[in-house]
């Protein structure tokens, strides 16, 4: 996993990774086992084809935000959010992100989600052939991947002037 995580934003694409996998029983969870299990896990991790995608002010409010800490405190004062400098890395310890992180936080999801539009439909797909398989399989309705909204690119200019 780690490594095609690696090699992913080497690439500059997104950070995702598929595993399918049998379920092993635990009893002290009450997991009866013995089926699989189909996951795609999304990965916090910087995305240089996401960035590039952005419009021109998000990435360069985000290239502000990156410079040193005399830069920061200026851009604080100025409106541009100091927090964006570690994007999309960023402390757990804190709940109090700016509307323009979680604009773009929630803009990459959304991207990687569609970047994954193939596998996500692949995976709704088999869920609704395998509903009523087992306790495991819940049947909900398939929504295609292509259908997850605009490109974030669409959204991400609000990160950059983020209202308060």
């Amino acid at each position: 996993m780690y490594r095609a995580l690696e090699e992913a934003v080497a690439r500059g694409a997104p950070a995702t990774y598929r595993l399918k996998t049998e379920v092993l029983p635990n009893a002290w969870q009450g997991v009866s086992g013995g089926y699989d299990v189909d996951l795609l896990w999304f990965f916090n991790m910087p995305c240089a084809d996401f960035e590039k995608a952005l419009p021109s002010d998000t990435r360069e409010a985000l290239a502000g935000a990156r410079r040193d800490d005399k830069t920061n405190k200026a851009q604080a004062r100025s409106g541009i959010e100091p927090d964006l400098k570690n994007f999309p890395m960023i402390s757990t310890f804190n709940a109090d992100y700016s509307p323009a992180l979680t604009t773009l936080l929630a803009g990459q999801t959304e991207w990687q989600a569609n970047e994954a539009g193939a596998a996500l439909d692949e995976m709704m797909a088999a869920a609704e052939v395998g509903a009523g398989e087992g306790a495991a399989s819940a049947k909900a309705p398939a929504a295609p991947a292509k259908a997850l909204a605009a490109p974030a690119a669409a959204a991400a200019p609000a990160a950059a002037k983020a209202a308060p």
